[in-house]
C-alpha cells in the first residue's frame, strides 16, 4: 500500500524546483500559515489528492475555482519571514 508520505515524494520527484512545489508553498502559506506544521501538510495533502498525485496537475488543483479560499483574493501580500520558510518546508516534505 502506498503511504501518503511516499506518494508525496513520488508526486514531486525528481526535481526540487518543480512549479508544484511553489504552488504547494503558496497553498500552505496562504491557506494554513496560522496552523501548526502538520496542518500545513494536511492542506497540501488535499491538493495532492485532488491532483491524483500527478505533479503536473497540482497547480491546477490549487488554483481551481472554489478549492482554496486564498485563491479568490487577488491582492495577497508577498509571502515572507519564518511563516514562508515553514510553508516551503511543508511543500517539500
Amino acid at each position: 500500500m502506498l503511504t501518503v508520505a511516499t506518494a508525496l515524494v513520488l508526486a514531486l520527484s525528481p526535481t526540487a524546483t518543480h512549479p508544484s512545489l511553489t504552488c504547494l508553498s503558496y497553498n500552505a502559506y496562504y491557506e494554513a500559515r496560522g496552523e501548526p506544521y502538520t496542518g500545513q501538510i494536511a492542506v497540501n495533502q488535499v491538493a495532492l489528492r485532488r491532483a491524483a498525485f500527478d505533479r503536473d496537475r497540482v497547480c491546477a488543483e490549487v488554483y481551481r475555482l472554489g478549492q482554496f479560499s486564498w485563491t479568490a483574493d487577488r491582492k495577497r501580500p508577498k509571502p515572507h519571514g519564518p511563516a514562508w520558510t515553514r510553508a516551503q518546508r511543508a511543500a517539500r516534505d
